[in-house]
């Protein structure tokens, strides 16, 4: 039920994207409010140098190449996580590696804007 919810939210903000001008947004509380109530981990597989560049708010850092580390960060491998990097390429080998480490919940959103869109926010720096 979560992971539909989740995704119900990420095609609601893709489809207001596609529709600017249609109407007025969702209420960027209520997009993070509804993600906050999921219990998403957020993980930014980038470098920490575009990391430091901007980054989802709340979303935690781990290189792809150092993966293998998340276990001593995120021990629930069950818990819903929402992984992304640049455009797509080292979020799909860190959800590759993830499930072969047994987290069960992995959701690739590929890019950071596109998890910030979700939420109805902006990246941070």
């Amino acid at each position: 039920m979560k992971a539909l919810l989740l995704v119900v939210l990420f095609a609601l903000s893709f489809s207001h994207a596609a529709c600017k001008g249609a109407g007025p947004a969702p209420a960027k509380s209520a997009i993070a409010e509804a993600l906050a109530q999921l219990d998403v981990f957020i993980l930014d597989v980038r470098s920490p140098g575009e990391y430091a560049g901007g980054h989802v708010d709340g979303a935690i850092n781990v290189p792809v190449d150092e993966i293998d580390r998340i276990e001593a960060i995120l021990a629930e491998k069950d818990r819903q996580i929402i992984v992304h990097c640049a455009a797509g390429v080292r979020s799909a080998r860190a959800v590759s590696r993830l499930k072969e480490m047994g987290y069960t919940k992995i959701l690739d959103a590929q890019t950071p804007k596109a998890v910030a869109n979700a939420m109805g926010t902006e990246l941070v720096r």
